[in-house]
Parts: C-alpha cells; sequence; structure tokens
C-alpha cells in the first residue's frame, strides 16, 4: 500500500511492525509499504485516518534511521521540544551526551544526529569548571567537534538547528555565510514571525513537503553559499515580493537568493518545531538513509509545523 499524506508517524510505526519501507519512484511523497499483515494493515490505516492505495513496491528500500539527539548538560529548552517531538512521532532515538560524541565512532551508532538550537559556544563549552559537578562541566570541545566532523564526511548526516548552524558553518569550514550574522537590530530583525519559502519537492529529502512551506522565523540565521558550495538548497526565500505571512520583518532586503549547484552537501533553511509537529524535521530525519547521500542539513529558522 501507498499514501501521500505526511507519514512520519505511520512510517515509524511500520518499521516497528516489522514491515518494509520503499520511497515511491515519482516525486509527490509517497511511499510504499510491505511486509505487514492484514489486521496489521488496517490498524496502521485505520488509527491514523491515512488514504492509501495498494499496488506494487516500487522505488528505493528505506530504512529505519539510527537517530542521535544531543543533550548538553546546560539547559536546552530547544533540545526538550526537539525530543518531544520525535517522541511524539516514534521516531526512534537515543539522547546523546558529551561522553559519546567524545567517544568517536559516531557512524557506528547513528545515520543522523541532531543538535538543538543553541549558541555555538555554549554547545562547544558548556558549563565552566568549577562551576557545576566535574561530569556536567564542559561541552563538545574540540575533541566533540572534530568527532562529529569525522561523522559528517564519512557519510553521516548532521542536522544544526537554527543557531547550531553557525557551528558546523565555522568548524567544518562550509561555504555558507549567514548574511544577517553581524547586522545589528537597527538593521535586521524579526521573531517570532511567520514566513513563506519555496522547497523542492523533486528532491528525495523534501519527499511530501509542499512546494510553498511556512517557517516560523525567531531571530534566525538568513543563509547564502559562497564560492565552492556543492551542495543543495532544499529551502529558498522568492525571488521576489515579501515572505512574511504574520508578525514583524524589519531589513528584508538582506534576503539573499540560493544558488542551486551540484548535489553532494546537502543544506536546508528550515528547522523542526519547537511545540508543534513540523513535517521538514520528520522528512530530512526520515528519508536520509537508502535514499540520498548527505554529508550536512543546516536549518536556519524555526519551523513550527504551520502548514496547510
Amino acid at each position: 500500500m501507498g499514501w501521500a499524506t505526511r507519514p512520519n508517524l505511520a512510517l515509524n510505526r511500520a518499521w516497528a511492525l516489522g514491515g518494509t519501507v520503499r520511497m515511491g519512484a515519482s516525486a509527490g511523497g509517497r511511499y510504499w509499504v510491505s511486509g505487514l499483515s492484514g489486521s496489521e494493515a488496517q490498524t496502521l490505516v485505520g488509527d491514523l485516518a491515512l488514504r492509501v492505495t495498494r499496488g506494487n513496491a516500487a522505488g528505493p528500500s528505506l530504512r529505519r534511521p539510527r537517530v542521535g539527539l544531543y543533550r548538553p548538560w546546560n539547559t536546552s529548552m530547544d533540545e526538550g521540544w526537539t525530543r518531544w517531538l520525535l517522541e511524539r512521532y516514534d521516531f526512534d532515538f537515543q539522547n546523546v551526551r558529551n561522553s559519546d560524541v567524545h567517544a568517536g565512532d559516531l557512524l557506528d551508532r547513528y545515520d543522523v544526529i541532531v543538535l538543538p538550537a543553541e549558541r555555538p559556544g555554549a554547545l562547544k563549552d558548556g558549563h565552566a569548571e568549577g562551576s557545576v559537578p566535574a561530569r556536567y562541566a564542559g561541552g563538545l570541545g574540540d575533541v566533540g567537534i572534530r568527532s562529529l566532523e569525522t561523522f559528517v564526511r564519512t557519510g553521516g548526516t548532521l542536522v544544526a538547528m537554527n543557531q547550531a548552524s553557525n557551528l558546523a558553518i565555522d568548524e567544518f569550514h562550509l561555504p555558507v555565510r549567514n548574511v544577517v550574522g553581524e547586522l545589528g537590530r537597527q538593521d535586521f530583525f524579526s521573531s517570532g514571525s511567520i514566513m513563506e519559502v519555496e522547497s523542492d519537492v523533486a528532491h528525495p529529502v523534501m519527499a511530501g513537503m509542499p512546494e510553498r512551506a511556512k517557517i516560523f522565523f525567531d531571530r534566525s540565521p538568513v543563509f547564502t553559499v559562497e564560492e565552492g558550495f556543492e551542495g543543495a538548497a532544499l529551502l529558498k526565500y522568492q525571488e521576489a515580493g515579501s515572505p512574511l505571512l504574520s508578525g514583524y520583518l524589519l531589513g528584508e532586503e538582506t534576503r539573499a537568493r540560493v544558488r542551486r549547484r551540484p548535489r553532494r552537501t546537502l543544506w536546508r533553511g528550515a528547522r523542526p518545531a519547537s511545540r508543534v509537529p513540523a513535517a521538514v524535521a520528520g522528512a530530512a530525519i526520515r528519508n536520509v538513509p537508502g535514499a540520498v547521500q548527505l554529508r550536512a542539513v543546516l536549518t536556519g529558522h524555526r519551523g513550527r509545523g504551520v502548514r496547510k
């Protein structure tokens, strides 16, 4: 059977039941599930009110991704909301602490690692020594950063949310720039606003997303790419007109058009949710293994599932 709705929860439940999941050969977010008993399939369809069709499964097989959510010892509200989102949609994930990252060999344990939306300094340095018991002091540090870089360069997927994107850009020397990073609030400011972006729905990672998506912008980065960028921008602002749907936006002229280049590294300008499920997050984490080889995902805006 296949369905064209956003299937985060459905696919995770199908995997948990031992089903096989394949991505549809054509664009549009259709997935095929086989290997379930008749009663299991009927329960899945009924419980989630899925629209399904029957047919022969085709397209690349997707295995359930092994997801790690980085959980710093310093308090992170965004980590908590992201953990709630993953739990709400039955993702198979593990909490990742500093010691786990420092141990290395991350690709043996995870396909995807998610960094919550925190300042680079907070992620890298954590609590100062002497301010808390020794086991809670420090952050990723240089050892952790190099471990994450090795994970990415050997085929893992790093999802860096909002401000955490700047950590990946600076430490991995990526040809991506935050064009509003050095602007003052008098030149560029937007917080708690809803923006509209264009989605590259033909890319497997964006399967199930609408061509025009809504994101939640909360003092977020605005990316452009530099010379040498060889990735894909899966979400971008429109070339003409305002992206603002609700809220406040000062300095709209600073928005940058993203150039497209061959797809070896993935760059994405929207991020998953805090309080409300977001399709973008599930699409990125769900579609990575087996569908397309990824290197890094940078998510620059806080998409709280505001969608049609």
